[in-house]
């Protein structure tokens, strides 16, 4: 027994099928497995949430930068992981406890318990705008459901197994598995291998009966495999291609306009279900036309923020085209989490009112 890489989600899939049939229980890891993020750094999704939490407390009087409420949460983030490692094997972090005390430190007497639910759900609306399904593996899940099979979606991951559900569920998958089980819960991860012992003794599963698929080949790969379970790993170098794309562009969006604009572009790119037949108008639009109007966008953006404006206007039809792309920026609220290369901001700081004005010419 051991585990084995694939490099395409078609590849494992068919493998797993012929071992399945031997199997009672499935397991998945979540991210970069189930899902995938638009961007190349899980991390960056902290940005936008440094900089909501900055804006609800100079609502309340409280001045404090983002940058100063990002070092606040990775210290307190990082004693947290020190202090769960004197007592576990893994250095875990639990999403509550660590942002209930940094918003107890910045909001003194003024915090509230409404404050840590508004700064949750927007944490959980950034981690969800950042993560697509992975669709073959999405299909092949509802198939194993549908076949009767057991299954679990296992994370080692600060966010408890209640907000993991929330992403779950909106990636379609909460119906087709028994449980989400989060490391955040128990401090007991895959990396160690003890979360593949808590798993199996709090619901009764056989090892003999259990098959897990993951993306690390570490604890997804051969902890399970020590711990006596069948493992399947996917290493995907079309993703590792997409994100190498993506960090670059956003590296070299630093001062540069057209390349502010380009990167917008990469990080709204259709993925894996999104992706599909495009009239060539649609394309010619999107690849030409996509990095000069995103960068413009931008552009109105900062100029808003830094002189007060919040009142915008876009006239005639190609306002209109504008006003599109202005709103394709908060749906893909993904490319606020890289505001400090793109100069994109958090609906926290977006008072604006936005209006299309269409002339006849």
């Amino acid at each position: 027994m051991g585990f084995e890489t694939y490099y395409s989600q078609h590849s494992l899939i068919a493998e797993g099928n012929r071992k399945i049939k031997e199997k009672d229980i499935v397991s998945f890891d979540l991210f970069d497995t189930l899902l995938v993020r638009r961007v190349h750094d899980p991390d960056l999704v902290k940005l936008p949430v440094a900089r909501f939490i900055s804006t609800l407390a100079d609502q309340r009087g409280i001045f404090i930068g983002w940058e100063n409420v990002q070092r606040l949460r990775d210290n307190i983030e990082q004693k947290q992981r020190e202090e769960t490692g004197k007592t576990f094997d893994d250095h875990e972090a639990c999403y509550p406890l660590f942002m209930g005390r940094l918003l107890r430190d910045i909001f003194g007497e003024q915090f509230s318990e409404s404050v840590f639910d508004e700064v949750t759900k927007y944490e959980l609306v950034m981690e969800n705008s950042m993560l697509v399904p992975r669709q073959q593996f999405v299909d092949w899940v509802k198939v194993l459901k549908q076949q009767g099979k057991r299954i679990f979606i296992i994370s080692d991951m600060y966010l408890p197994a209640s907000q993991l559900k929330v992403l779950v569920k909106h990636a379609g998958l909460i119906d087709c598995v028994e449980d989400v089980i989060s490391s955040a819960d128990t401090f007991l991860a895959k990396a160690s291998g003890k979360g593949y012992e808590f798993v199996k003794e709090k619901y009764s599963l056989s090892k003999e009966r259990w098959i897990h698929i993951g993306d690390n080949p570490f604890s997804d790969g051969m902890r399970a495999n020590e711990f006596g379970i069948d493992a399947l790993i996917i290493h995907d170098p079309l993703e590792d291609q997409r994100k190498s794309i993506v960090k670059r562009y956003i590296n070299y969006s630093d001062g540069r306009p057209f390349w502010h604009g380009r990167a917008l572009q990469q990080l709204m790119a259709p993925l894996e279900g999104e992706n599909c037949e495009r009239d060539a108008l649609y394309n010619e639009g999107y690849n030409f036309l996509g990095p000069l109007i995103g960068a413009f966008v931008q552009e109105i953006a900062e100029r808003c923020r830094k002189n007060s404006i919040t009142k915008i206007f876009f006239l005639s039809r190609e306002g209109w085209t504008f006003k599109r792309y202005w709103e394709k920026q908060f749906l893909f609220s993904t490319l606020k989490a890289i505001f400090l290369r793109l100069n994109i901001f958090t609906s926290a700081e977006w008072p604006w009112q936005v209006r299309v004005v269409l002339i006849r010419e």
